[in-house]
């Protein structure tokens, strides 16, 4: 019901409700963490929606979705190193989610999208200098 309203009646404030009635009950639901986190995303509020997909792997370590929502964040954030490492580790400990059967491949492209961000921003001049300096 949350997804229908948030997705096809665009209808976040609602949809909020519903999920925050279900954590009433459920106060560790991953599904309901993580779908807050997304619609906290759809508001472009990525402070709060990182919280909220914290929350959500917190509760299930294997939940992609929790995963993706949070790289997904971090990447909207420009932050490539950290969208890089969350979903590697989503990769690594989450499982194919029933609910959302393409976030295991929307992982793996983040993935990708967050190293091609990192390495078009290393200076390898700095890293170089570093490694012999450590030498």
């Amino acid at each position: 019901m949350g997804n229908m309203l948030l997705n096809e009646k665009k209808n976040t404030e609602d949809a909020l409700k519903y999920f925050n009635k279900v954590l009433e009950y459920h106060p560790d639901n991953a599904v309901a963490l993580a779908n807050i986190g997304v619609a906290m995303t759809k508001q472009s509020n990525y402070d709060d929606a990182i919280i909220f997909f914290a929350k959500s792997i917190k509760a299930d370590s294997k939940y992609a979705n929790g995963y993706h929502g949070l790289a997904l964040c971090y990447y909207n954030l420009q932050d490539y190193q950290k969208a890089f490492d969350i979903s590697q580790d989503g990769l690594h400990k989450s499982v194919m989610s029933p609910e959302n059967p393409n976030v295991y491949s929307q992982l793996c492209q983040l993935s990708i999208n967050s190293a091609q961000h990192i390495v078009k921003n290393t200076d390898y001049s700095e890293v170089r200098n570093s490694i012999i300096d450590e030498l």
